[in-house]
């Protein structure tokens, strides 16, 4: 496919979808989500199953449609957490590039990448864990308030 096309296809289908979705939206009321967030979704995991059947081959507008629902749910996310947990903040972020990354790329898994971020993971739990202790008080609370004023 050539590349202009796969991006026409591409916007053209979110902007389809959030059309519908956004009709949709208007007549079930009581149940709220972002129609953004569902239509670019659905264009990327759509996308990506023809990716994976071999019938389309632009793999950079999904990994950039997967990047924009990444940070969607990573904002979402941390819009309804409590304030202490935002200390996972970066984990989380790079559990989901990972994520996205590896739907992409199936054969390539590594495990060092896997122990990278479960050491990430691990690290950021035990200053969480020892968030109250003078010593480690300062690092948790500069982790938490990293983006707050930017």
């Amino acid at each position: 496919m050539v590349l202009s096309d796969s991006l026409l296809i591409s916007l053209s289908s979110v902007a389809f979808l959030y059309f519908v979705f956004l009709s949709i939206k208007s007549l079930i009321r009581n149940y709220d989500f972002c129609v953004i967030c569902v239509s670019v979704s659905l264009t990327w995991i759509g996308l990506l199953i023809l990716f994976l059947s071999g019938e389309f081959s632009d793999g950079i507008i999904i990994a950039l449609l997967m990047g924009q629902s990444i940070t969607g749910l990573y904002y979402s996310l941390e819009k309804r957490v409590d304030e202490n947990a935002k200390i996972f903040r970066l984990p989380f972020l790079l559990t989901l590039t990972f994520v996205g990354y590896y739907a992409l790329r199936l054969s390539e898994f590594t495990v060092i990448t896997f122990l990278f971020l479960l050491v990430m993971w691990v690290t950021f739990l035990i200053v969480y864990l020892l968030r109250y202790n003078s010593r480690i008080k300062q690092v948790a609370e500069k982790i938490i308030e990293c983006c707050k004023n930017w």
